[in-house]
């Protein structure tokens, strides 16, 4: 059973496509951005999802003095939270403790209206590696841009 530590001191923002609108395919109503210029959540002072974020309805979610923590207790069990409402320009800063296992891939994920994104992915395995590395993708519609810049970041796992 593998288990996603995250203290995450700055929120993404992150909506799942999951969500029940397909805007390649249909017009969706917009989501709201947020209304204040910072934000700031500290999971380990959170005892529950705060208001402004969404559990997926089949995650298990505890938090503790690491922070949030999701269960990965079965093959494609996928965890997800997400805010709701969109950053439409800033920083943003994530602390997390990678979840260790093949297979397992703890990431963040930055995605717009029409399912843009950024992925930030840390493996469990560190992608079959000695060292601990990350990487980064992104996707838009017109062209699927998968590493790009063709180079993982190192030493993530201090």
């Amino acid at each position: 059973m593998g288990k996603i530590l995250a203290a995450a001191l700055l929120a993404f923002a992150a909506v799942t496509a999951a969500d029940t609108c397909d805007p390649l395919n249909t017009k969706c109503p917009p989501n709201a951005g947020s209304a204040n210029s910072t934000y700031t959540v500290d999971f380990t002072k959170q005892s529950s999802v705060p208001p402004e974020w969404t559990l997926s309805n089949y995650a298990n979610l505890n938090f503790g003095s690491k922070g949030a923590e999701f269960t990965v207790a079965k093959r494609f069990d996928s965890p997800q939270l997400w805010t709701n409402f969109y950053i439409h320009y800033g920083k943003v800063e994530i602390v997390a403790q990678v979840a260790p296992g093949t297979g397992i891939v703890s990431s963040a994920v930055l995605m717009s209206d029409d399912l843009d994104e950024i992925d930030l992915e840390f493996s469990g395995n560190n992608f079959r590696d000695t060292a601990g590395k990350g990487q980064n993708n992104y996707y838009g519609k017109v062209a699927r841009l998968d590493r790009v810049n063709g180079e993982a970041f190192a030493d993530c796992y201090r």
